[in-house]
């Protein structure tokens, strides 16, 4: 009997010991988010294949791609369930003042041979709307834009109106924010629906590529010059989206991460099923603090708030 139950005791061991070997060569997982603002399996066409680079560039990890809703965002970096993120400017912003999320690069594009990682807003009406020809002729007009978490869909444009002091919430005879596609919200101002709209920098010239668009039949308002920028826009430029770490996440992981983005070749499918080139060293976001700052927007309206409980 003794010597059964010592058997029975090294097999357990040798049972521990083969799965921990096993978990150590599978490696440890890396949980890397992505704002969804489509669908999750659109998100999962277009993300996956940089997370099958990185499994590739660091095998001694897992990484997974988790696709998360604006509204999830919070929550899920306050509960350390995932290790990365990757979300658009505001959102990390807000993410970075509340949780103190890190930027490690920041996307860049490729358009006409020129390398771009920043982004702005176009604002534009019918060619032939003699009666708008400045942002605020825009005042009484209705108005079509993403939705009012969306930074380069709506967020942007806003500052430009608060500029020539438009509430777009006030001054609008309509406001429309939709969820609906890009050819929505262009079709809502060539059908007449709708006086004029914004959409993110970049999006307009790719529909007019596509031949989805005659660009002649625009208006565009506030339009700034930038030989550097070479999107039609109406407002200043800030940083592309980033990826960022957590708190908590290893530093070492983080820096393994960046150096492995950082030399993702331009025509490798993981950045050209993107839309984008791969990454650059990330830019300062300061501008998307500014802006959220002077609209009052999370995390700066939180802020205020604190300030006013505190001190009346």
């Amino acid at each position: 009997m003794p010597n059964i139950l010592l058997q029975l005791q090294f097999v357990i061991i040798l049972f521990v010991l083969l799965c921990t070997q096993t978990l150590s060569a599978a490696g440890q997982e890396v949980k890397v988010a992505v704002l969804s603002i489509s669908s999750e399996e659109t998100t999962k066409k277009i993300w996956q294949p940089t997370i099958e680079y990185l499994n590739k560039a660091i095998p001694q990890h897992q990484f997974k791609l988790i696709p998360i809703k604006p509204a999830q965002t919070k929550q899920q970096v306050k509960s350390n369930n995932i290790d990365f993120i990757i979300t658009n400017p505001a959102n990390y912003a807000e993410l970075e003042e509340n949780f103190g999320i890190s930027r490690l690069a920041t996307l860049k594009k490729k358009y006409n041979k020129q390398i771009i990682n920043q982004l702005s807003a176009v604002i534009f009406t019918q060619m032939d709307r003699n009666d708008i020809d400045t942002l605020s002729d825009l005042r009484n007009k209705s108005f079509i834009a993403a939705g009012k978490n969306n930074f380069a869909g709506f967020q942007v444009a806003w500052l430009e109106f608060d500029k020539v002091g438009i509430n777009p919430f006030k001054d609008f005879s309509k406001l429309e924010l939709s969820d609906l596609s890009q050819d929505h919200i262009v079709n809502s101002v060539l059908n007449k629906k709708i006086d004029a709209a914004t959409l993110a920098s970049g999006i307009l010239e790719k529909m007019a590529d596509d031949g989805l668009l005659d660009l002649k039949k625009l208006k565009i308002l506030n339009q700034q010059e930038n030989k550097q920028f070479p999107f039609i826009h109406s407002a200043a430029l800030y940083p592309e989206w980033p990826i960022a770490k957590l708190k908590n996440t290893d530093n070492d992981l983080a820096k393994a991460v960046t150096i492995s983005l950082l030399n993702l070749p331009e025509n490798n499918l993981p950045a050209t099923i993107s839309h984008n080139t791969g990454w650059s060293v990330a830019l300062d976001y300061t501008p998307v603090h500014q802006l959220l700052k002077e609209l009052k927007l999370e995390p700066h309206n939180l802020i205020e708030m604190r300030w006013i409980e505190k001190y009346g």
